[in-house]
């Protein structure tokens, strides 16, 4: 059972004694990090799971189901979305249930499509990617109000993603790629896609991008008109996180992540050394296994998604980044890639000013949801598929 594994490890730092290399470009802050600036035995450190949320049997509000997100509030309210039922559920800090309110509906404090939360402040925000609404709900759960962005005409709410929440209630929003192929050729391609930082009353502060989207390969169909779209696994694709002041983007193939400021103008550029490692056979095989468990259980289906998938082109090397995180600090959280079995999922901590610090070790099946002054939120799944929201301990060094 997962839940049998350890669930964190000390960080790790060994530096070089090499400095940053900060430099400006056209009012652009550019930091280079040859190295941690923690040395070994130095840095934070995450210690064990305070609290445990979920059963694998139990009563409303105890059994958790499609986990969207998880936020803690000021006074230790830990808040979950919970996708299969299109709730938020509320826990005291010990992780006692205390209620749920939402529920699955299109009239005032209900969802369809509960996708991400936030907090601004003592208010906890909702993105409903169906609705197209943001809802925001007091830290006792009642709806405070409710907000529609205001898109441009032709541009649909439903094509858009919660990828962050920032300062003064403004969240940050990820449109998606077209499926027109590139110039009107086929073939493998990274369509553009965008961003939009969106004001805590629905106005568009900014528009980000284009930034290049997942790599896919397209190819005309057996019918007129139609083209098949193929997800090239272990591919290339642009990540995105916010919180506080920034917003962070990164292309997942190097350590090149660009910070915006709240307004959305590029301020800062962060790059550390990395060695690409090439895909093996065996990673591809076990990435087509895991994209078709997603896959309708017909086999005529399943076969003709993995033959398609088996048919385009492998990429060379593993991406270099898997997930990006800010926490309520304001540090970026970068997690490397991992190689196929390992059982360790490393997050580098950047300070937004003087780059890399240096790195921290997570069991690979935690999912950071909340990172706080001195906790983790985090999700995870048993061999059963069972879900969890465990509460770590974060240790800052002074």
């Amino acid at each position: 059972m997962a839940l049998a594994l350890p669930l964190f490890a000390a960080c790790s730092g060994d530096t070089d004694g090499s400095e940053p290399v900060v430099r400006d470009s056209a009012g652009v802050r550019i930091v280079e990090s040859p190295g941690p600036a923690w040395a070994t035995g130095e840095g934070w450190r995450i210690s064990d799971a305070r609290v445990t949320i979920g059963v694998v049997e139990g009563a409303h509000g105890e059994q958790l189901d499609d986990v969207r997100g998880a936020v803690r509030l000021a006074d230790g309210t830990i808040v979950i979305a919970n996708g299969g039922s299109a709730e938020l559920f509320r826990y005291a800090l010990d992780g006692t249930f205390l209620d749920a309110f939402g529920g699955r509906g299109e009239g005032p404090g209900e969802f369809l499509d509960l996708t991400w939360i936030g907090t601004n402040a003592d208010s906890i925000l909702v993105w409903d990617r169906t609705r197209g609404r943001v809802t925001v709900h007091s830290a006792a759960g009642r709806m405070a109000r409710e907000y529609r962005p205001a898109l441009p005409e032709g541009v649909l709410a439903m094509d858009h993603e919660g990828r962050g929440g920032l300062s003064g209630g403004r969240i940050l929003l990820r449109s998606g790629p077209t499926f027109v192929p590139t110039g009107g050729e086929f073939g493998l391609q990274r369509q553009p896609l965008g961003a939009r930082l969106v004001s805590a009353t629905g106005e568009t502060i900014r528009e980000l991008g284009p930034f290049p989207s997942e790599e896919i390969h397209l190819r005309e169909g057996r019918q007129p008109g139609t083209i098949i779209r193929t997800p090239v696994l272990l591919g290339g694709a642009t990540l995105f996180a916010a919180g506080g002041e920034r917003v962070y983007v990164a292309d997942n193939a190097a350590y090149d992540i660009r910070a915006y400021d709240a307004e959305g103008a590029l301020v800062g550029i962060f790059r550390r050394a990395h060695q690409p490692s090439p895909v093996r056979p065996e990673e591809r095989s076990a990435a087509v296994d895991a994209y078709l468990e997603g896959v309708p259980p017909v086999e005529e289906i399943r076969e003709a998604m993995r033959a398609s998938l088996e048919s385009v082109p492998i990429p060379e090397f593993l991406p270099a980044i898997r997930a990006l995180r800010v926490d309520s600090e304001g540090f970026l959280w970068v997690e490397a890639f991992r190689r196929l079995g390992e059982r360790v999922a490393t997050w580098s901590v950047f300070d937004p000013s003087d780059g890399w610090l240096g790195d921290l070790t997570l069991e690979a099946g935690l999912q950071p949801l909340d990172i706080g002054v001195d906790y983790l939120l985090v999700l995870l799944r048993d061999d059963l598929d069972v879900e969890y929201v465990r509460l770590l301990d974060l240790h800052r060094s002074s």
